[in-house]
């Protein structure tokens, strides 16, 4: 995609978003986080699946707007990630959430498959060869871009949670 509004800016959100979840395994017992080239081929995969079943651009654009805004109806600070079933070749993900507006709750599941080929390389593709899309080149200048994308959406975050307090504090007498 040559144009890139928004694009770096998304990615990093989810990303962040995805890395900080809980994650579990099908058993519901507790597991590490992902690795970030996990994440990575789990919000592309996701963002792509968004797109192929949107009847629209705009329809896109509002499912992607509702995913990333989503988390100021959050009940609780996470999202849940499950590994449901892991193939030789790929991974089922269950992504899930508590949404809440007043007396209104629900959750949100989004199953989806990732192929491993698109985080795990064969041993004789060198560090050097792991952009994104990629079969040679920038080395980890892409990891380093959306590690410092993350680091941004958490430090807006947590202005964004501050200035919450600061409003619920003034409602709140």
């Amino acid at each position: 995609m040559e144009e890139r509004t928004n694009i770096d800016a998304t990615f990093g959100y989810f990303h962040s978003e995805v890395l900080r979840a809980d994650w579990y395994d099908a058993s519901g017992k507790r597991t590490p986080p992902c690795s970030l080239d996990e994440a990575h081929a789990l919000v592309a995969s996701i963002i792509e699946a968004l797109y192929a079943a949107a009847a629209s651009h705009a329809a896109f654009l509002i499912n992607v707007a509702a995913l990333a805004g989503g988390t100021m109806l959050m009940t609780t600070d996470k999202m849940q990630v499950r590994r449901l079933i892991e193939y030789e070749d790929r991974t089922h993900f269950e992504c899930s959430w508590v949404y809440r507006l007043g007396s209104v709750k629900g959750t949100y599941r989004m199953a989806q498959t990732v192929k491993h080929e698109r985080w795990q390389r064969s041993p004789d593709v060198s560090e050097a060869e792991d952009g994104p899309g990629t079969t040679k080149g920038n080395g980890g200048l892409w990891r380093k871009k959306y590690e410092n994308l993350m680091k941004e959406m958490r430090a807006k975050d947590e202005e964004l949670a501050a200035m919450k307090r600061k409003v619920l504090g003034m409602l709140d007498p």
